[in-house]
């Protein structure tokens, strides 16, 4: 069952995550989107060439940090629980 908890607390994590992450990316989608509609498309192109090319990824967010700690909680788990002793005293 504790291997189940950490799994389940794992993908949450991920989850979370992959969140944060398309979250952030779909803001700056929407930025681009924005500055597009008002008619300044050559701004917009310039701001979107700007951000392939300068490699930065999006400020993480509270979510990011959350699932983060969500899968360090799992795996403590798996490792504090460690299993069953299935020790009878005898030699193998």
């Amino acid at each position: 069952m504790r291997i189940l908890a950490s799994i389940g607390l794992f993908l949450a994590g991920l989850a979370a995550i992959a969140y944060a992450y398309l979250d952030a990316y779909t803001a700056i989608g929407r930025d681009i989107a924005e500055t597009a509609e008002r008619g300044e498309e050559v701004s917009a192109f310039n701001k979107a060439m700007d951000l392939i090319l300068s490699g930065e990824l999006p400020e993480p967010t509270s979510v990011l940090y959350a699932g983060l700690l969500l899968i360090a909680i799992g795996v403590v788990i798996l490792i504090v629980s460690g299993g069953k002793k299935h020790d009878d005293g005898h030699s193998v």
